[in-house]
Formats: structure tokens, sequence, C-alpha cells
């Protein structure tokens, strides 16, 4: 099994693939860790969001969140009336 290591894709969710093809990248063998920074930037939030989520409970990805994932949890989270 190998370990691959991927950080700051930044909505760039068509060059994240483009990555993942290029290594090779094989769903049920490799353990593949993410180290944040979904989003911000790119233009593909959208399909990063839902390719997230499809991967969540996958027992061959780890998602650790960067500051720009904590920066839009914040911004999403925000109470106003407090």
């Amino acid at each position: 099994m190998r370990e691959l290591f991927i950080t700051d894709i930044h909505s760039n969710f068509t060059k994240f693939k483009k990555l993942l093809r290029r290594v090779e990248y094989k769903e049920d063998e490799d353990l593949l860790i993410l180290g944040g920074d979904y989003f911000d930037r790119g233009l593909e939030a959208d399909s990063m969001a839902k390719w997230l989520e499809k991967s969540y409970n996958s027992e061959n990805i780890v998602l650790l969140r960067g500051n720009h994932d904590l920066a839009l949890i914040k911004l999403l989270t925000y109470d106003k009336v407090s």
C-alpha cells in the first residue's frame, strides 16, 4: 500500500483529479491523505465539496482541515445574533 499526501487543492478539482491519475492512484489499495485547504481561490468548489462528501467515510482516505477550511467553517457557522 502506498501513502499519498496532497495538500492545498484550493478548489482546483480538475487539477486534483489529474494529479490522482498521474500518480496512478488506486482507490482500493492506496492510502490518500489530504492535508486540507480544499477550498478558496479555484472555481470548482462544488465539485470538490461533492467529492469530499462522497469520500468522507472511506477507510483509505484521511481528510485533514487546513486554515482555509477552518475559515470557511467559521464563516458558514457564524452566529450573527450573539
